[in-house]
């Protein structure tokens, strides 16, 4: 298995420190130690002066999709027969499997000070779709293809990553309710302009310009939006836009996104020491070698 240094890379560009999810083979799912390690890289790029973007990347057909199943620590299975669920030992289990790392990972989000840019060159889904919401500027290289998807009722979990309030405040209340309840895709689309931002990249061009290559693609569409970031800051006293930030997104706004975060984890919490999302990662885990098993018989 790769190292989440081997998964995601990170190069600076002043002013942009750019991440690049790096792991195609999996559609760019994510450990919890990944997602930890990209909060390590946006602390490095907070602490770089010569930085005033820090720009998220990704490659294949999808921008992250989401948690790694096999990442998911199995249930405790107590041989003596006690209920788990009374035992200490499990709820201190996933206090630190879950609550502290999904908080932290999150409210890192929250707190970053520098312009956060999401490149899409395709779906997010759970955990990173939610970080998504999270940045300042997304921008999306097909518009048709790119959704956003939060599978949390699926999976017998809560809300994460503040997506409580950052997609109501975004798509609006009654189809969030809808969109979250049911696991329904966020159709790039229905957040044109809400989400996502229109570049001057010509997606149908590339695809004829590489052959329909979609490494080639992804490739090419990266540099040409770094490209068009720089024509478009070129011209700006960039500490003003870290000032801008700052008001634009208020301390108000930031204790209101940390409490809902404190909220979603708290909430996320039980189903865990329960079983829940153990039992339904497997079951996904098992539909998924099923259907690879399938696929080499065929």
């Amino acid at each position: 298995m790769k190292t989440s240094q081997q998964k995601i890379s990170y190069e600076v560009e002043p002013p942009f420190f750019i991440i690049r999810f790096e792991s195609p083979e999996t559609l760019n799912a994510m450990t919890y130690d990944d997602y930890i390690y990209v909060t390590t890289l946006l602390e490095l790029s907070s602490d770089n002066p010569d930085c005033y973007f820090t720009v998220l990347e990704s490659s294949g057909r999808f921008f992250s999709s989401g948690a790694d199943f096999n990442s998911i620590p199995p249930n405790i299975i107590d041989k003596n027969g006690i209920n788990p669920n009374l035992d200490p030992k499990v709820i201190q289990k996933w206090l630190e499997n879950f609550l502290c790392k999904n908080q932290y990972i999150t409210q890192s989000f929250i707190r970053h000070d520098k312009i956060l840019v999401a490149c899409l060159n395709g779906p997010a889904i759970g955990l990173s779709a939610a970080i998504v919401l999270l940045c300042d500027l997304v921008y999306a290289m097909n518009i048709e293809e790119t959704y956003l998807q939060f599978p949390f009722s699926t999976l017998g979990l809560s809300n994460e990553g503040s997506v409580s309030w950052t997609l109501p405040n975004k798509l609006g209340r009654n189809k969030s309710f809808e969109k979250l309840l049911f696991a329904q895709k966020v159709h790039g689309y229905e957040i044109q302009g809400s989400v996502l931002l229109e570049s001057h990249i010509n997606y149908h061009q590339l695809e004829i310009d590489y052959n329909n290559d979609k490494e080639k693609i992804v490739e090419t569409f990266n540099k040409l939006m770094i490209q068009e970031l720089k024509q478009k800051s070129k011209n700006i006293f960039l500490p003003t836009v870290l000032k801008m930030k700052a008001l634009l997104k208020d301390e108000s706004l930031v204790s209101q996104l940390e409490l809902i975060n404190t909220k979603e984890v708290n909430s996320g919490l039980k189903f865990w020491v329960n079983g829940i999302p153990q039992g339904r990662f497997q079951k996904l885990k098992n539909m998924k070698k099923a259907a690879r098993k399938n696929k080499n018989k065929l």
